[in-house]
C-alpha cells in the first residue's frame, strides 16, 4: 500500500518494469483494518498491478462479493480516485507477462499451455503422495492409533463443515458407517455435547496460525464422573474463541471417557494447547476440505493414517515450544524433525 515503496522506489529508482502482486489481502493484517474495496484501491494507488485474494468467498452464494468489489473499483477509476493511465500501464505489464509465458496464444510463438494436464491423474497421485508423507504423529498415548476394527462410533468436529465431511466420507469409503460430523461454527454447545455423548471416539480439528492460548480446567474427580456431573464451566456456553470451544469440547469428551484425537490442520504450534489431554495428535499442515472430491486430499490422508491404511512418516519442519504467561517462548516441547511411527 506504500506508494513511496511501490512506485517511487521500485518503479522509479530501481526501474523495475515487471508485474507486482500483493500478498493475500484477506489476511488479518489487512482485513482487520481496511474494507476490501478500500484495501484494493490503496494497492492500486500505490501502483501495484495485481491484488491477490481481495475478498473471501467459499460458496457460489458468495460470488457477488467479487462483482460488488469490481463495481466499487470501476467507480473509483471513473471518479479519478484510481489513476486510469497507471491502471492501463498495469494492464500492459500483465498482458506482456502472459504473452512471454504463453498464457495466451496471441502474439507469441510459444504454444499455449495444455490445461488438460492440470489436475490429471498423474498430478493427483503426486498430490496424494505429498499429503500422505506430510502427516506427522506427535502424540500416541498407549497406542491409541491406529484405530482397530471393529470401530466404535466416531464424531468429528472441525471449524468448517467441509473438513469434517471430507474425513467422514473417507471413513465411510473404508467401511466405517457409524461416523457423524459437525462444524464448530454452526453447531451449538448442546448439540456438540449430544454428539460427543453418542460417540466413543471424538476427533477434533484445529486450524490456528500460531501458538494458541486456552484455559485449562482441572481434571474431573472420579465421584463427579460416577454421577455424570461435569465441571460447571463445561455445562455453560463455551467462549467465542474457536480454540477455546474446541478445548472445552475436548475436556467434555475426556470427562466422558471418550478417546480423543486432536488434528492440528494448519501450523502445528497449537498442539501445546491440547496435548495434555488428547490421546493422540496428528498434524496435517493443511486445513483444506470440500463437500465433494477431489479437493480433500489432506483430510483423506489423515483418515488413512488414523485407520492404519498408511503409516505416519512426516516429521516436524519446526521446533515447537510452550508459551510463557508473558507470551515469550518457554520450554522446548517438540524438536524439529520429531515424528512418531507405528
Amino acid at each position: 500500500m506504500s506508494r513511496k515503496i511501490q512506485h517511487d522506489r521500485l518503479r522509479g529508482e530501481l526501474a523495475y518494469r515487471g508485474v507486482t502482486i500483493t500478498d493475500a489481502l484477506d489476511m488479518q493484517g489487512i482485513s482487520d483494518y481496511f474494507e476490501p474495496s478500500d484495501a484494493v484501491i490503496k494497492v492500486f494507488q500505490a501502483d501495484v498491478d495485481i491484488a491477490l485474494m481481495p475478498v473471501e468467498f467459499r460458496t457460489a452464494a458468495d460470488a457477488h462479493r467479487l462483482s460488488d468489489l469490481i463495481d466499487r473499483l470501476v467507480a473509483a477509476v471513473n471518479s479519478g480516485l484510481i489513476d486510469r493511465k497507471e491502471l492501463d500501464r498495469s494492464v500492459s505489464r500483465i498482458v506482456l507477462m502472459k504473452l512471454r509465458h504463453g498464457i495466451t496464444p496471441q502474439g507469441n510463438d510459444k504454444p499455449a499451455p495444455d490445461r488438460s494436464v492440470i489436475g490429471s491423474p498423474e498430478h493427483r497421485a503426486i498430490e496424494r503422495s505429498i499429503a500422505q508423507q506430510a502427516i506427522t504423529l506427535l502424540r500416541n498415548q498407549d497406542g491409541t492409533l491406529p484405530l482397530r476394527a471393529p470401530l466404535k462410533a466416531i464424531f468429528i468436529l472441525t471449524p468448517w463443515a467441509e473438513q469434517a465431511q471430507a474425513m467422514r466420507r473417507r471413513f465411510v469409503e473404508l467401511g466405517d458407517q457409524d461416523v457423524t460430523s459437525a462444524a464448530l461454527s454452526t453447531t451449538s454447545w448442546s448439540a456438540q455435547k449430544s454428539a460427543i455423548d453418542a460417540a466413543q471416539i471424538v476427533i477434533l480439528g484445529t486450524q490456528s496460525s500460531g501458538i494458541t492460548s486456552v484455559r485449562h480446567d482441572d481434571p474431573p474427580q472420579e465421584d463427579e464422573l460416577a454421577d455424570t456431573v461435569i465441571s460447571p464451566r463445561l455445562l455453560a456456553t463455551p467462549p467465542a474463541s474457536d480454540a477455546q470451544r474446541l478445548r472445552d469440547a475436548m475436556e467434555y469428551a475426556k470427562a466422558r471417557h471418550k478417546t480423543v484425537i486432536h488434528l492440528t490442520m494448519r501450523t502445528p504450534y497449537d498442539v501445546t494447547a491440547f496435548d495434555d489431554i488428547a490421546d493422540a495428535t496428528l498434524a496435517s499442515y493443511s486445513y483444506t476440505g470440500s463437500a465433494s472430491a477431489p479437493n480433500d486430499t489432506a483430510m483423506t490422508a489423515v483418515v488413512d493414517v488414523i485407520l492404519g491404511v498408511d503409516s505416519p512418516i512426516g516429521r516436524l519442519p519446526v521446533a515447537i515450544y510452550t508459551q510463557n504467561p508473558d507470551g515469550t517462548a518457554g520450554a522446548l516441547r517438540y524438536p524439529r524433525g520429531f515424528g512418531l511411527r507405528y
